[in-house]
């Protein structure tokens, strides 16, 4: 049996695993990177669009904005069902994680964690919508380590997207 930091050690590596796994399937084999870059290029042309729109309020033209109002829906369209691939894959995904916390009740079924301040935690509650705890077993401290991995790789993804980007420039 592992005393309570190397079992902590062992949930922390699960969920950074899993965190990779995740990234990996939505964005490279879901797309998710590429949907979130054609958003960026659909919003500027929404904002182009809304400026073009506002100009034909003010100058009253109805034929004009029932034609923005087309591309402006037809846009919005594209933009959901782009994402629908992604969220596909995060559905089995969301799955996986039920059987990784249910073998983690198993496999350390005394882990207590006790961390130094108290992190919300939402509720399926109409009285307290957020509950703040400081203490987790197995499955609250594999969350944590999930959500702090996922965003280590989000911010390490990003700076290298940003740092190649700026190579490009020059």
């Amino acid at each position: 049996m592992l005393d309570p930091f190397q079992a902590a050690i062992a949930i922390t590596l699960a969920a950074g695993v899993y965190s990779g796994i995740f990234r990996y399937v939505v964005y490279e084999i879901g797309g998710m990177g590429k949907v979130i870059e054609m958003n960026k290029k659909m919003q500027e042309e929404m904002r182009a669009i809304n400026k073009k729109y506002a100009d034909a309020a003010r100058a009253r033209n109805d034929k004009a904005l029932r034609e923005i109002e087309g591309r402006m829906n037809t846009i919005a369209m594209d933009m959901l069902k782009m994402q629908v691939k992604p969220m596909l894959l995060t559905i089995p995904l969301l799955l996986v994680s039920g059987l990784i916390a249910s073998s983690l009740m198993h496999i350390f079924p005394e882990f207590i964690i006790v961390l130094p301040l108290p992190l919300p935690v939402p509720q399926m509650s109409l009285d307290h919508l957020i509950n703040w705890r400081d203490t987790f077993g197995p499955i609250g401290w594999f969350w944590i380590s999930f959500m702090v991995s996922s965003l280590v790789a989000q911010f390490k993804i990003g700076g290298a997207k940003n740092e190649a980007k700026q190579k490009d420039k020059q």
